[in-house]
């Protein structure tokens, strides 16, 4: 009797064991679905296979070049999994390539997680044009054929220009995204810029937005702009991540000098400023410029001509020497010690008696006029004095 209830125990054991390792049917993802409402929101949605095992599900998502974001998801009575992400509180970059993936939790803790997608966050307000060689893509929506073309050209010509100064070269191809107008431009970035930004170089995803309309000045402006942010992106080619730590006035001025067509007005504006005395220090534009028009516009143009002079005094191998001693983290006046032997204050003096023709005894005087008024106020305390007492 012993024997025949050792044989049940052991043969139960044996099946509640069998039933125990069979696995739980694995769930299934079918149907990925993407709809973008550019600038507001985009809705996701996925059917699944054994979903009654779901006792939740989360939406990952990873644009190009940054982390990974987590949203909670809603399954339906029927099985479909259903996703919003808010595009206008957590922006993504324009045209920017989006990977994305669900993860199921099901009722025992199991995790299943589907197949990695992907979408491009396509700006769909308009309907692009495209034209594209080995090096550059062109994307534009106002404007025939040629200015596509003439815009192809540009790029060309610009990134040869960029590559006189320095020794980079972005990933192939680039690609431009030409907006008619400056407020296109920004409402597509979905970030706070300033009126005045009508470019941006997304180094992440190495993708230029420039804002050009068709007509007579479209040349001169392709000729601006698009070396211009060209040069940007070979800035994070040459120094990676830390690009970042290198002034801005050295960003913006390097960028200006690989332009096909400089900024005519930034002539008239410097030797506005320096007859005004009103020209900015260049250790104040070293983490920002001024976030109005005009001080950004005098801004642009110091920088534009302060490191053609680096250039013209120092060469290529100098620029490039300055950019990698900013990139190892030294700081903003000590750079140009470092990489030159003299003073950030120095090179700014002799930019401006050898460029602007500034005389030395004026600039003297513009660097001690704020110690001799302290000096002259700090003498006429005691003549004050004085005469208080003596009318006393």
């Amino acid at each position: 009797m012993r024997f025949w209830l050792a044989i049940l125990i052991l043969t139960g054991s044996l099946i509640s064991v069998g039933f125990s390792a069979i696995p739980q049917e694995a769930i299934v993802f079918n149907d990925p679905i993407v709809k973008i409402e550019f600038g507001e929101q985009i809705n996701f949605e996925i059917r699944l296979e054994s979903f009654e095992q779901a006792a939740e599900v989360f939406l990952s998502v990873q644009p190009q070049g940054e982390s990974a974001r987590v949203k909670p998801a809603t399954i339906t009575e029927d099985g479909k999994v259903i996703a919003q992400y808010n595009t206008r509180s957590d922006p993504f970059h324009p045209f920017a390539q989006i990977e994305y993936w669900y993860s199921v939790i099901a009722h025992d803790g199991q995790k299943f997680d589907s197949p990695h997608f992907y979408f491009e966050y396509t700006d769909n307000r308009f309907v692009w044009k495209s034209l594209e060689n080995t090096q550059f893509e062109i994307h534009w929506y106002a404007g025939d054929l040629t200015f596509g073309q003439a815009a192809l050209n540009t790029a060309e010509a610009g990134l040869r220009s960029a590559q006189t100064y320095l020794d980079a070269s972005p990933p192939m191809p680039v690609r431009i995204f030409i907006y008619a107008s400056p407020i296109d431009l920004q409402s597509g970035l979905q970030i706070p810029v300033q009126s005045w930004v009508t470019g941006h170089a997304s180094t992440g995803t190495h993708i230029i937005l420039i804002s050009i309309a068709p007509g007579a000045e479209q040349q001169l402006e392709f000729e601006r702009q698009i070396p211009h942010e060209i040069m940007h992106l070979l800035q994070f080619e040459f120094l990676g991540e830390d690009y970042r730590r290198i002034p801005v006035w050295l960003a913006e001025g390097s960028a200006s000098l690989a332009e096909l067509y400089p900024n005519p007005d930034y002539q008239w504006a410097l030797e506005r400023s320096a007859r005004e005395q009103t020209l900015l220090p260049f250790h104040s534009l070293c983490t920002s410029f001024p976030r109005e028009a005009s001080g950004a516009f005098l801004s642009y143009a110091q920088s534009a001509s302060f490191v053609r002079f680096l250039h013209q005094k120092f060469g290529r191998s100098g620029i490039q020497t300055l950019m990698r001693v900013y990139g190892d983290g030294i700081g903003c006046e000590e750079g140009t010690i470092a990489a030159f032997g003299i003073s950030l204050g120095q090179i700014e003096n002799n930019w401006q008696q050898e460029v602007l023709g500034m005389r030395p005894g004026l600039l003297a005087f513009r660097n001690l006029s704020p110690y001799l008024s302290l000096s002259a106020l700090l003498m006429l305390i005691p003549l004050i004095i004085g005469l208080l007492a003596l009318r006393k």
